[in-house]
């Protein structure tokens, strides 16, 4: 049975995401690649701050 590797990164921009995943499809190093804009809340130097980015979801084995 083949084993499958999910990576999971997030991206400032959806142009950044686009060429990330190209990139990994096209070097078979992903078999394919999802991307999702979403909004993000977290805590950074004791505030909580919101902001969006891009999710890259990436396949491979």
């Amino acid at each position: 049975m083949t084993q499958i590797l999910l990576v999971l990164t997030t991206v400032a921009t959806q142009a950044d995401a686009q060429v990330l995943a190209r990139s990994m499809v096209e070097q078979r190093l992903a078999a394919c690649a999802h991307i999702e804009a979403i909004d993000s809340v977290y805590r950074w130097q004791g505030a909580v701050q919101q902001e969006g980015e891009w999710r890259l979801l990436l396949k491979t084995t």
